[in-house]
């Protein structure tokens, strides 16, 4: 199942038409569109908005562990040069408590990085707006290149505080658009406005369902799958919709190393990418990887520590 979580329903509307979605009236207190393995929810924009109506759907339709939930909508930015591009957001700072979330990003993306801080309103002084982002860019966090472009919004803290209970960190995705420079719009009457939002987030439409998509092929993904056909199949083959590219054999192998080695989603990738690297490459590597990790596949990790010293191990060896 994808969730969708917009703000406003000209952001709903490319996604309503793309999946052909019908308004599910027996969830009469917020906009639900449903639709095949989709259910989209327009809040109204406010995170304390954004949390009680995400929070309402994920108590009626509870999330399985695999769901994906896509947050998208519009935000402004300082900078003229992000106006009308997408952004994958690595960081949510809630400007009233300056708390600050990181989403795990684990797959690769086809738009940009960004953060994006959540304002209680559109903001109209420029002042408020420097302080933030010299404090945002003077802080202890490291950017090995420039600073992240920085976003502002109204609910991406909300969708992420009434998410994380349901969903893991790597199963969250905030996708921002950015519709203006810091004027909420205000400059356009309201046809304009709506009309502008929407051509922002069709834009991106096609592409980021296709990425969404594509993620349904992840190894979190075919984990489920593989855990439920183990119980029903002595054959244990993975289901026919998932591309599985290291063979049943080194799929199977792949969550052992996980689990003894008490990899988190982002290492597990790395050491995914690595056997599928070997794999496509031909090299055999199932008994030389066994024998480098006999200690731990006898006796498991005691720490995640102690298991990244053998991922680093393995890529040494084998890169």
């Amino acid at each position: 199942m994808l969730y969708i979580v917009t703000a406003l329903y000209e952001e709903a509307l490319p996604f309503i038409k793309i999946y052909c979605l019908k308004r599910k009236l027996d969830f009469p207190h917020f906009e639900l569109f449903g639709g095949e393995e989709v259910l989209l929810l327009i809040t109204r924009p406010g995170a304390l908005r954004a949390a009680t109506a995400l929070s309402s759907l994920l108590t009626a339709f509870p999330p399985d562990k695999h769901d994906l939930l896509l947050s998208v909508g519009c935000a402004g930015c300082a900078l003229p040069e992000t106006l009308g591009k997408a952004f994958l957001i690595c960081r949510i700072t809630e400007k009233a408590s300056m708390r600050t979330r990181y989403p795990e990003l684990i797959y690769r993306c086809p738009f940009l990085e960004a953060q994006v801080v959540t304002l209680p309103s559109v903001c109209k002084n420029m002042e408020d707006i420097k302080d933030m982002e010299n404090s945002m860019y003077t802080d202890n966090t490291p950017y090995p290149i420039k600073p992240l472009p920085l976003l502002y919004d109204m609910e991406a803290a909300g969708v992420y505080e009434a998410a994380i209970p349901y969903f893991s960190c790597d199963r969250l995705l905030f996708i921002k658009v950015v519709s203006d420079a810091l004027t909420g719009l205000l400059e356009l009457d309201n046809a304009k406005r709506r009309l502008r939002i929407t051509e922002c987030i069709s834009d991106i439409t096609k592409a980021l369902a296709d990425w969404v998509g594509s993620l349904i092929c992840s190894p979190c993904m075919e984990k489920e799958l593989i855990n439920e056909k183990t119980t029903s199949s002595p054959s244990c083959q993975p289901s026919p919709n998932i591309k599985n590219m290291l063979g049943t054999e080194g799929l199977m192998f792949f969550y052992q190393v996980c689990e003894a080695l008490r990899l988190s989603s982002a290492s597990s990738q790395q050491l995914y990418q690595l056997m599928l690297y070997l794999t496509l490459s031909k090299i055999p590597y199932m008994d030389s990887m066994k024998e480098l990790l006999s200690l731990p596949l006898s006796k498991p990790c005691r720490e995640k520590k102690e298991g990244l010293k053998y991922l680093e191990q393995l890529n040494r060896y084998y890169l």
